[in-house]
């Protein structure tokens, strides 16, 4: 799947269903603060260890 959709004879819907634009702070109109906590939470933990490390929340700051 390609963003024009061209090239994919099988994609029968619109693309719109899989791109969106992409604008930072968006998923806040999406999700809950429960989810967005909880993203936040499991990916500090995955990526736990990692010299390059910067993610900035506004719960927490690792730098």
């Amino acid at each position: 799947m390609n963003k024009s959709g061209k090239g994919v004879p099988w994609v029968k819907f619109s693309c719109s269903s899989f791109f969106r634009r992409g604008e930072v702070g968006d998923y806040e109109n999406y999700l809950t603060p429960e989810m967005i906590n909880g993203i936040e939470k499991v990916t500090v933990e995955k990526l736990k260890g990692l010299d390059s490390l910067h993610i900035h929340s506004s719960t927490q700051t690792w730098c």
